[in-house]
C-alpha cells in the first residue's frame, strides 16, 4: 500500500490519500493530470508516517487524512492522524465508538477598530486592517436611533473588506452589505467595526486560520449578542 500527500497552496491545507483512493489515482487527482494551478502532490511513500512528515513540511494548519479513505485505515494509522493534527491544542477526545459529553468555555475580545465613511464617489472607505484572519461586526446606529449589527468571519481580513467595498456582480451577501453600509452612511447613520483575531477555548489559544474554529465563533458571537432592540442583518 503507498499514500500520496495533496498540498492545497491557495486553502493553505494539505490531504493524505491512499494511493487507490478516487481523489488520488495515485498522484493523478481527479482530472488526471497530477500537479494543478492550486496545488501539487508528493508521493508514493511506502508508509503512512513518511506520507504524513511530508505533510507536516508543508506548514499549514489544516493538515488531515482524506475522509474518503480514512476508513479503511488500522488503528495505527487513526493514531498517527490524531497525533499530528489534533481538532484543538490542548485538547484530547475519547475513542469515537464511547459514549461522552463535549463541553467547553469559549472566549473572544472585540477591539474597535474604526468608524466606517463615504468617499467622494459614495463608496465605503474602511480603517486599516492587517491581511490576517479573524472576526469582524459592523455596530449600526441608524438615524431614528435604532442599533444593527452583521458577524462575520473571514480567512483575510483586508481582503473581505475591500470586497465590501467594491463587491463583485456574484458576491451575494457583499452586494446586500455593501448597499446596506451607503445607504446607512448617506443617511447620517454611523457604523463602528471591531474585530477579533485572537480566541480561546477552555483558556487555550484558537488558531483562527481554520475555517471551522472562526465559524465556531462567529454563530457563538451571533447568539450573545443578538437582542431584541437591535436589528440583525444575520438573521
Amino acid at each position: 500500500m503507498t499514500y500520496w500527500v495533496y498540498e492545497n497552496i491557495i486553502h493553505k491545507k494539505a490531504r493524505i490519500h491512499k494511493a487507490e483512493c478516487s481523489f488520488c489515482g495515485s498522484g493523478r487527482g481527479i482530472h488526471g493530470g497530477g500537479k494543478t494551478l492550486s496545488g501539487n502532490w508528493f508521493g508514493p511513500f511506502q508508509t503512512f508516517d513518511e506520507a504524513s512528515s511530508i505533510a507536516l513540511k508543508t506548514d499549514h494548519s489544516d493538515i488531515r487524512a482524506c475522509t474518503v479513505c480514512i476508513g479503511n485505515m488500522d488503528t495505527t494509522d487513526r493514531n498517527i492522524i490524531e497525533a499530528s493534527n489534533p481538532p484543538i491544542e490542548g485538547r484530547k477526545l475519547p475513542p469515537s465508538d464511547s459514549e461522552y459529553e463535549l463541553n467547553c468555555a469559549l472566549s473572544l475580545r472585540w477591539h474597535p477598530l474604526g468608524r466606517l465613511s463615504l468617499d467622494n464617489a459614495n463608496r465605503v472607505v474602511f480603517p486599516n486592517v492587517e491581511s490576517t484572519a479573524g472576526l469582524y461586526k459592523f455596530s449600526a446606529r441608524y438615524p431614528d436611533g435604532r442599533r444593527g449589527n452583521y458577524i462575520g468571519e473571514s480567512e483575510n481580513l483586508k481582503r473581505r473588506f475591500g470586497n465590501y467595498r467594491n463587491p463583485g456582480p456574484t458576491q451575494q451577501t457583499s452586494l446586500r452589505l455593501n448597499i446596506w453600509l451607503r445607504e446607512l452612511l448617506t443617511d447620517s447613520g454611523e457604523v463602528l467595526i471591531t474585530i477579533a483575531r485572537e480566541a480561546t477555548l477552555d483558556s487555550v489559544k484558537v488558531d483562527l486560520s481554520r475555517k471551522a474554529a472562526r465559524r465556531m465563533f462567529e454563530q457563538m458571537a451571533v447568539v450573545l449578542e443578538s437582542a431584541e432592540d437591535i436589528d440583525s442583518l444575520n438573521r
